[in-house]
C-alpha cells in the first residue's frame, strides 16, 4: 500500500475545497461531518453544494482558484476536472 490512511483532529479549523461538483460535495460533506470551518473555491456550486451554501453551512468564494488561496488553511482538497487547476493547486500546497 503507498498511501497511508490518517485520521486528523479538524474540528474548528479551516480547510479550503477548490471545486464546486461532485466530488467537492462528497469531501465538503465529510468536512462538515468532522467539524471543519469550510471554505469553497468555485464559480459554480452543484445543486447539493448550492443547498449546503444557502444554509451557510460554509463560505463560498465564488470565482476560480488564484495562487495564495491556501494561505490560512490547514488543509485543502483539490476536486476539479481541470488537470491545469489541479496542478496549480497541488504545487501551492507542497510550498
Amino acid at each position: 500500500m503507498r498511501y497511508y490512511p490518517v485520521f486528523l483532529d479538524i474540528a474548528g479549523k479551516p480547510v479550503i475545497v477548490i471545486g464546486g461538483g461532485n466530488i467537492a460535495h462528497q469531501k465538503v460533506v465529510g468536512l462538515l461531518k468532522a467539524g471543519a470551518e469550510v471554505a469553497v473555491v468555485s464559480p459554480e456550486l452543484n445543486p447539493e453544494m448550492a443547498s449546503l451554501e444557502k444554509a451557510g453551512r460554509f463560505r463560498h468564494v465564488e470565482r476560480d482558484y488564484e495562487p495564495g488561496d491556501l494561505e490560512g488553511y490547514i488543509l485543502a482538497f483539490v476536486a476539479t476536472d481541470d488537470r491545469s487547476v489541479n496542478a496549480t493547486v497541488a504545487a501551492e500546497g507542497k510550498e
